[in-house]
């Protein structure tokens, strides 16, 4: 694991050393193990702060909330998210990979609680705040770890995750939702993260101890007291420089990687606002059209988009899609602007079937937009440096869907659901606009 060092007096190593060295006996996860509990782990703690989805329409009514008081709600959890993740980014934090993983499911479990006990609006306010916290101490830890485990393919795991991670946790809402028993979710998803949050810290106790027991073989036979080595088989992250080698060093003029990061950042942004302001706002519009209606319904459009996404990055592995590779910001830009203008069309004349070719159009924003963004900006880096940038990039892409979401509740609060989704939408649909022709002009050559 990155930045968990098997040394004595560690958090790891507080457990009675004959348990830990039982364990290293009878299992040590292989690295593919380790990665698809690091994924799974990532993708439960996406899977919390979208887990009342599926229950907004039904808080909406219960404790007759406004449109602003609706989008405060499901931002929440990007009030501390985007702080979290900035935080993240120190080198004396983000070296302990490992630890964050396990304190990210642990707040998420925490939350979970709040979220089935709390009876109020400040009580699920502050649920929603420890989600955001759990998302924020797991991103960049989720990034270091898959990148120490499976090297280059794992870049872009953090994208993939956070959209499985969304669709399962609405899928799932909404399912237990429509049979009556929604808040059981918020219990079920408890369970399920103290199982695998079990099973990560067993992991990871295992791999620490097999190579404290390598570390030492070592020491005895060479001398070489003190060395540190981590249980993905790879230098402690904090002991990682942070400087590229040599022949990693951008050749290119500052001006252009100056401007490669601004785009990575914005296209990341609007196309992590996307699903953003679809869940928050577009699950009501369509209650506001059709009436009183069933949650599977009503959330569809957010589900439509997300199972979009999830089957576009899927299938930008596959040769089906070989034409995009290269060419995934200018692509999910160009979706992005035509599912939002399908959009906001649909919410002025409501139109469903508007509504819904928008959605899946836009899913391309998120699916290939924010996964682009991220891979450009930390193509190269290695695992410590990997989860700063991929924590920086979030806080930069949760932060930007924070200020539209909330933005897009007070108009709504002055001029109603279609207002606020219309105007947001249009607004990002410009914004889509200036980025692609952006893209399209220094990018030509």
């Amino acid at each position: 694991m990155i930045g968990v060092v098997a040394r004595p007096g560690s958090v790891l190593t507080a457990a009675p050393s004959a348990l830990v060295q039982a364990i290293a006996r009878r299992w040590t996860p292989t690295a593919r193990t380790m990665g698809a509990l690091v994924v799974a782990a990532f993708c439960l703690v996406i899977a919390g702060p979208n887990l009342p989805t599926a229950l907004l329409p039904a808080y909406r009514e219960t404790y007759r909330m406004s449109p602003f008081g609706l989008s405060l709600l499901f931002s929440a959890y990007l009030l501390l998210l985007v702080p979290g993740l900035a935080l993240c980014t120190r080198p004396a934090i983000r070296s302990r990979a490992g630890l964050l993983l396990i304190a990210g499911l642990s707040a998420a479990l925490v939350a979970d609680l709040l979220m089935a006990t709390g009876g109020t609006p400040s009580m699920l306010v502050a649920g929603r705040a420890l989600s955001g916290i759990s998302v924020a101490i797991s991103t960049g830890a989720a990034a270091a770890l898959m990148v120490g485990l499976v090297g280059e393919r794992g870049r872009g795991s953090v994208a993939t995750g956070n959209i499985a991670g969304a669709l399962f946790g609405t899928v799932a809402a909404v399912v237990l939702a429509q049979a009556g028993i929604g808040p059981v979710i918020y219990l079920a998803h408890a369970g399920v993260t103290v199982l695998v949050l079990g099973a990560v810290i067993a992991a990871l106790a295992a791999r620490a101890a097999s190579r404290s027991a390598a570390s030492r073989a070592v020491v005895s036979t060479s001398g070489a007291i003190g060395s540190e080595v981590d249980d993905a088989g790879l230098l402690n992250a904090s002991s990682v420089s942070s400087t590229p080698p040599a022949d990693a060093t951008p050749t290119a003029e500052p001006g252009l990687i100056r401007r490669h990061v601004l785009l990575g950042m914005a296209v990341g942004a609007l196309g992590w606002t996307v699903p953003g302001l679809v869940t928050a706002l577009v699950p009501a519009l369509l209650r506001q059209f059709t009436g009183p209606t069933a949650v599977v319904v009503a959330t569809s459009p957010a589900i439509l988009l997300l199972a979009s996404a999830w089957v576009l990055q899927v299938l930008a592995k596959r040769p089906v899609l070989k034409f995009a590779r290269g060419y995934e910001l200018t692509i999910g830009t160009a979706m992005a602007g035509l599912g939002l203008a399908f959009l906001t069309i649909g919410a002025l004349s409501a139109s469903l079937p508007l509504v819904y070719v928008g959605c899946a159009v836009a899913a391309g924003g998120p699916a290939l937009g924010y996964r682009g963004g991220m891979v450009l900006l930390t193509r190269g880096l290695d695992p410590s440096r990997q989860g700063a940038v991929t924590s920086r990039y979030a806080a930069t892409s949760y932060g930007v869907s924070a200020v539209v979401v909330v933005g897009c509740g007070a108009i709504g609060a002055v001029g109603g659901l279609v207002s606020a989704v219309a105007i947001g939408a249009g607004v990002l649909v410009v914004v889509a606009i200036a980025l692609l022709a952006t893209i399209l002009i220094t990018e030509a050559r």
